[in-house]
């Protein structure tokens, strides 16, 4: 049952950014958890945001995607003591030091909610 609620949560965010796009704010595809998957474990990506809502986190997006490019963002919905949680994703690095560059050159709106630097492998193990 558990995964189905993920899966319709999914499908929700998905949807909602699909809205933007069809709106005209921004282009290019928003990554899932697979694609997450897929990544090179040594690498590194910045976390912008992490949310119990998937309302929330199309929110987010609607209100950068001026800063961003949806075609560098994924986003994973993991379980944190029985809630969900939506988790945005920007870029791939090959180092940590190029991860806070990157944050470093964030308008003050994307530095707003403190993002960090995290390495695929722990984002990997999250989402399995």
């Amino acid at each position: 049952n558990q995964v189905s609620d993920l899966e319709k949560s999914l499908g929700d965010l998905r949807a909602a950014v699909q809205k933007l796009q069809v709106q005209g704010v921004g282009a290019g595809v928003l990554h899932d958890s697979q694609w997450l998957l897929e990544q090179n474990p040594k690498a590194y990506t910045v976390q912008l945001v992490t949310s119990p809502s998937q309302a929330d986190m199309a929110r987010f997006i609607d209100r950068n995607v001026e800063q961003l490019a949806l075609n560098s963002l994924a986003f994973s919905v993991t379980e944190h003591e029985q809630r969900e949680r939506y988790n945005l994703f920007f870029g791939v690095f090959g180092t940590i030091s190029e991860a806070r560059a990157a944050i470093a050159a964030f308008p003050p709106e994307l530095r707003a909610n403190r993002p960090w630097v995290r390495q695929f492998r722990t984002i990997q193990d999250s989402v399995r």
